[in-house]
């Protein structure tokens, strides 16, 4: 996954607040000698990056296995599952063993239910 949480340390340096009180004033006077060109790039710094982070953060989202936004979701269901983890399990029917029931897990229920059927059927001599 690309996405990660911006802290303060990173950006520090690209703030605005970073900028001398008079950017465009030469050095001897406490400034940086900044032409307007640079003094726009440095606001423009921060919100660049931001843009750049949202992006990680959207390709993150439709991305698929290990780089994806659901592989590092934990769903709390099962320790180490993540979401990717539960969605393959929806879509395999695992998912059945997840639910309790009668006798065992809804998949093992089911599954006992069919053989019964199936006992019966053979017994009635019904395909």
């Amino acid at each position: 996954m690309k996405a990660t949480k911006i802290n303060k340390e990173e950006i520090s340096d690209i703030c605005v607040s970073a900028l001398p009180n008079r950017p465009t004033s030469p050095l001897a006077m406490g400034g940086k000698g900044y032409s307007a060109t640079e003094v726009k790039a440095a606001f423009d710094k921060l919100p660049l990056y931001i843009v750049d982070k949202y992006n990680d953060l959207i390709e993150d989202v439709f991305a698929d296995g290990d780089d994806s936004i659901c592989a590092a979701i934990p769903t709390g269901i099962l320790s180490g599952q993540s979401l990717a983890d539960l969605l393959s399990d929806i879509k395999g029917g695992e998912i059945c063993s997840y639910f309790p029931a009668p006798v065992g897990s809804l998949g093992e229920y089911l599954l006992a239910l069919r053989q019964d059927v199936d006992k019966i059927k053979a017994a009635l001599n019904i395909d």
